[in-house]
């Protein structure tokens, strides 16, 4: 198909189809946003739990594309995923030119330019490090400090308060 599907598996309901077809879907820890990771770029999306359970609850009529507030789109990227992970409301990524970026609030910022092919592994809050391995095995980490991608986040919803 030419599209994908998310559904409530408790309900057995579709929730939402979206017409791309993805390789990978990558959810943020807290399960409101997802990257939809397709062959020649990558789509952030912010999943609304709250909005559906409410339109369940009240009986709307679900067409064949599911509920319409399930996902909001933030950000369409022109550019492929290697491999990422979330960091709070960071998407960290490795990119097809071996660069490591940091997506911002939809602000694309390049944490490291890699020299060999390398695979996000994760992140350690306790360390401040993304660690990242090559084919060989070999283990590098990058810097990334929380308290600094939380602070942009909020500059960038003009939340000054959180700031």
């Amino acid at each position: 198909g030419e599209f994908v599907c998310f559904y409530d598996w408790a309900e057995y309901r579709l929730v939402r189809r979206i017409d791309v077809v993805p390789n990978s879907a990558i959810w943020s820890e807290d399960g409101t946003s997802v990257v939809l990771s397709c062959a020649d770029s990558f789509y952030v999306l912010r999943h609304d739990k709250d909005a559906v359970q409410a339109a369940l609850i009240s009986g709307t009529q679900v067409d064949e594309d599911g509920f319409e507030v399930a996902f909001e789109l933030l950000n369409e990227i022109s550019d492929k995923v290697v491999s990422g992970t979330w960091v709070g409301e960071c998407f960290v990524y490795v990119s097809q030119a071996q660069r490591l970026i940091c997506l911002v609030a939809g602000t694309q910022e390049t944490i490291a330019h890699l020299d060999r092919v390398q695979y996000l592994l994760g992140y350690m809050p306790e360390q401040s490090k993304l660690y990242l391995i090559d084919k060989e095995l070999n283990v590098t980490q990058h810097t990334l400090h929380l308290a600094l991608i939380e602070y942009q986040s909020a500059i960038m919803r003009k939340d000054f308060g959180a700031a």
